[in-house]
């Protein structure tokens, strides 16, 4: 049991406080099932490093201040049944974020704009989409403004200037 303790200890020194906290039950589960020592430590430190990426996933959300946590999944489609849903799961993609293509929301309040920017699907870039949203927020009529008058150039150029300051 000391050794048990000591081994919790040094997880718990090196930062692994899941593979800490799971450490007995797990190697309950090893020796009833008989893993192999290479077996046990895959699956206890897979099951920290999922738990990481869990509260860096929540952590990162929780930074990206979105008004509101929905997912792509949750969008009524028959309450806005204009909305193709093809186009919708092209924006889960983020594609246009690689390709630094703009993608402008339009409409009129309660349409359902806000859903799809607060989305997290691809939640690596939900810092950087929100950070992207702050900034053109306060300025939102002039990219409504610059679509309807098919300006989108100058929308590009400052979307291209977004992603350079990112890089």
């Amino acid at each position: 049991m000391i050794e048990l303790e000591k081994v919790r200890q040094t997880l718990a020194e090196l930062k692994l406080t899941t593979a800490a906290s799971y450490l007995e039950s797990r190697l309950q589960y090893a020796a009833e099932h008989e893993m192999s020592y290479a077996a046990f430590l895959s699956d206890i430190l897979g099951a920290e490093l999922e738990e990481r990426n869990k509260r860096q996933t929540e952590a990162k959300i929780h930074r990206a201040h979105l008004p509101y946590r929905k997912t792509f999944e949750e969008f009524d489609f028959a309450y806005q049944p204009t909305v193709d849903p093809k186009r919708v799961e092209n924006l889960r993609t983020f594609a246009f974020v690689e390709s630094a293509s703009n993608v402008i929301l339009l409409g009129p309040p309660g349409v359902g704009k806000s859903h799809p920017g607060s989305s997290p699907g691809a939640r690596s870039h939900s810092s950087w989409l929100h950070s992207l949203l702050r900034q053109y927020k306060p300025s939102c009529r002039q990219f409504t403004q610059c679509a309807q008058r098919g300006q989108a150039g100058r929308c590009d150029e400052e979307i291209h200037k977004a992603k350079a300051s990112r890089d």
